[in-house]
């Protein structure tokens, strides 16, 4: 990779709202994987307008792909967060390619130990996307240490997608299971956070 650019065009692009049709860049030669098209715009059409003014988190980003797609469909505010400086760099680009530049943050992190931080500054969002990497087990880990910081707000959405093989296991009473699709090796599971008390 030396004296070359760590990414490459690909078929990547904004779905639909005011970036619609733009194409994103993408890492080269990395492990990431970006949300297909197709699960993308299964994923927004169970959001639907929960989306409009919702502030996102977007965790293991990547190339920022669903904080983008969130963006252009009205989300007041993004924060990215990903622990390679390669895709936070990437993810820069795109935002300003989107010119949603001035709506998002950019953490370049461990995404645990961000999620302790945002704890600390008392910050919760409306809708939370999660795409760790495979094998290692994270789906669960990330479920919870968003219930245990409070980090989705009440009747927020959280989308964690995850190998099918991987079993996820979360005792809450407050995250609960919407709905889940499957693609493929790909599982997309929907959690909403309910206030029981109410």
């Amino acid at each position: 990779m030396t004296g070359q650019k760590a990414y490459a065009e690909r078929s990547m692009r904004v779905i639909t709202g005011k970036a619609k049709g733009l194409r994103l860049k993408t890492l080269k030669g990395s492990n990431k994987r970006p949300t297909t098209d197709r699960v993308k715009e299964s994923i927004f059409s169970v959001i639907g307008e929960k989306v409009y003014e919702a502030d996102v988190l977007d965790l293991f980003a990547g190339t920022g792909n669903l904080g983008i797609e969130a963006l252009s469909r009205g989300a007041r505010t993004a924060l990215f967060i990903d622990n390679d400086h390669r895709a936070t760099r990437i993810i820069e680009e795109n935002l300003e390619l989107t010119r949603f530049r001035s709506k998002s943050e950019i953490w370049t992190s461990d995404v645990f130990t961000a999620l302790l931080r945002l704890r600390t500054v008392s910050r919760a969002f409306d809708v939370i996307f999660a795409d760790p990497p495979y094998e290692k087990g994270f789906g669960t880990k990330t479920l919870v240490l968003l219930e245990e910081n409070g980090l989705l707000n009440t009747g927020g959405i959280c989308i964690l997608e995850h190998p099918i093989r991987e079993e996820i296991r979360i005792a809450s009473n407050r995250m609960k299971l919407m709905t889940h699709k499957l693609y493929g090796q790909t599982a997309v599971h929907f959690f909403q956070d309910i206030d029981t008390e109410e």
